[in-house]
């Protein structure tokens, strides 16, 4: 017989755990890259939005995906 075991959740704003394991959560951002952020979601220049965060901001491609992920979901 298996039994499930489930850990408490420490953050309920992420419903992927993804949040958890890193730590970090959404860094806080300025409203013009917000703005610059949804000019580049609105045209799908994902790209252009990954390499911000991984060449600006010098995040890794892990967390880089993560914020795009949470930007598309609107958590941004």
């Amino acid at each position: 017989m298996r039994t499930e075991i489930r850990s408490a959740v420490h953050n309920i704003n992420s419903r992927d755990g993804y949040e958890r394991i890193w730590g970090e959560g959404i860094p806080e951002i300025s409203e013009a890259v917000k703005e610059m952020l949804k000019d580049w979601l609105e045209a799908d220049e994902f790209g252009k939005i990954k390499l911000f965060f991984m060449g600006t901001c010098d995040y890794s491609e892990e967390r880089s995906e993560y914020l795009i992920r949470e930007l598309i979901r609107g958590n941004i």
